[in-house]
C-alpha cells in the first residue's frame, strides 16, 4: 500500500467525527460550503477543511488539513478557520 493510499484510508476512515456547515438550496460562484471533518490522531487531532468553489476548469472541491494539538479546543480551530475563510471572500 502506498503512502498516498494509507494517508487516504486513514483520512476517509468511519472513525472521523464529521460537523458540516451547509447552504440550503442551489449555489451560485458567490456560495460555498464548506465541511469539516475531525479525524483521531497519535498526539491530537487533524481536522480536514473541504470547501466547494465552482470553477469552470479544475476541481470544484479545496481541501485543507490543519493539525490541532491535545491541548488546544477543536471548536475554537474550526471557529478560526471559519473566520479566516470569511475574510478570504
Amino acid at each position: 500500500m502506498s503512502i498516498k493510499q494509507w494517508l487516504r484510508n486513514w483520512l476517509m476512515s468511519p472513525d472521523a467525527i464529521v460537523a458540516k456547515e451547509s447552504i440550503g438550496g442551489r449555489l451560485s460562484e458567490e456560495d460555498s460550503m464548506l465541511t469539516f471533518a475531525v479525524i483521531r490522531a497519535t498526539n491530537g487531532y487533524i481536522v480536514k477543511a473541504s470547501q466547494y468553489k465552482p470553477q469552470q476548469r479544475g476541481p470544484d472541491w479545496h481541501h485543507e488539513l490543519y493539525i490541532v494539538k491535545d491541548d488546544e479546543k477543536i471548536p475554537d480551530v474550526i471557529a478560526r478557520i471559519m473566520a479566516i475563510n470569511a475574510l478570504e471572500k
